[in-house]
């Protein structure tokens, strides 16, 4: 929140400061360790957040300058300083013999072929499909590569993983997303600081224990209905 946010109250015919309020206690939780906050992820010169909407379909990924995200307080950066994004790709190359052509085989190592480029995993390698016809074996090998992504892209391919009306305020959240991003562009897990999610974690903790224990008191409860009185 802005440190000049306020809330409207008619019944005292003033306005609450929540925003000076907010500041005073995050600053407290901060400096204890934890504390609710809006994260960005700057890519590049271009910050990139995630936030609630209720438009079906439409990503909950947004952009801003980075430090100006609307309605909130900039408070500072943690720098992870320059990272290189790499991925990991099958290729598929015709074999000799086969007359393939200069541009073909330029075409797939530099990954312009679309339909050819798969992220490579145990279900999805070329080598182990089921789909891959005893043709296209004969035809072409296939390769494993490593080449650089961008960044942009990177995180442009994560729109339909979040969704604005998949928005959770303990589970999936612009805290959850920053790290999510932050770890797919190569940062080390353990180089991200948990001061910035924690809080969120420990509700979503909590909210689990709850209801775990709403749970097996509600079997117990159902199970004594169905006992029979001696």
């Amino acid at each position: 929140l802005t440190k000049d946010a306020l809330v409207e109250m008619p019944y005292f015919n003033c306005n609450f400061p929540i925003g000076q309020c907010f500041k005073v206690v995050n600053d407290g939780c901060h400096v204890l360790g934890t504390g609710a906050y809006h994260v960005g992820v700057e890519v590049n010169g271009v910050e990139y957040a995630f936030g609630a909407n209720n438009i079906i379909g439409m990503s909950g990924i947004f952009t801003c300058v980075p430090g100006e995200s609307p309605g909130y307080e900039y408070r500072e950066s943690l720098d992870f300083g320059k990272v290189h994004t790499t991925k990991r790709t099958w290729i598929r190359i015709p074999k000799s013999g086969t007359g393939a052509s200069f541009k073909t085989i330029s075409a797939a190592l530099g990954g312009t072929v679309g339909s050819e480029e798969k992220i490579v995993d145990q279900k999805s390698s070329p080598i182990n499909s089921k789909n891959a016809s005893s043709k296209d074996k004969h035809l072409y090998s296939y390769r494993e590569i490593e080449s650089f992504a961008d960044g942009h892209a990177m995180i442009h391919s994560m729109a339909r993983e979040y969704m604005g009306t998949d928005y959770d305020l303990l589970r999936k959240n612009c805290c959850t997303f920053a790290r999510n991003v932050c770890i797919r562009l190569g940062v080390k897990e353990e180089d991200i600081p948990r001061w910035f999610h924690n809080a969120a974690q420990a509700g979503a903790d909590a909210e689990d224990a709850i209801t775990s224990v709403e749970y097996s008191v509600r079997n117990m409860l159902d199970c004594a209905e169905g006992i029979d009185p001696l």
